[in-house]
């Protein structure tokens, strides 16, 4: 199968995929948890962007209802 640049065949899937950087610590790692995005910034530096109710440096720490919503005095 030939795929457009800039895309790889895969065999397990039969389809053209996005090529993957290995040199690429959020594609070789995947740091960012609970459906965070990972953007490189730096040779071996990060940064998740954490989404919904989540929050951390790999956006491993649920944020509380309140957090997000004051409960209260």
């Amino acid at each position: 199968m030939n795929c457009p640049s800039g895309l790889i065949y895969n065999a397990a899937t039969d389809r053209c995929e996005k090529r993957k950087n290995p040199d690429a610590i959020c594609d070789r790692e995947q740091p960012c948890m609970n459906g965070g995005q990972c953007y490189q910034t730096g040779k071996t530096a990060y940064k998740c962007t954490c989404n919904g109710a989540w929050t951390g440096e790999r956006c491993e720490t649920q944020l509380s209802s309140c957090a997000t919503n004051p409960c209260g005095p």
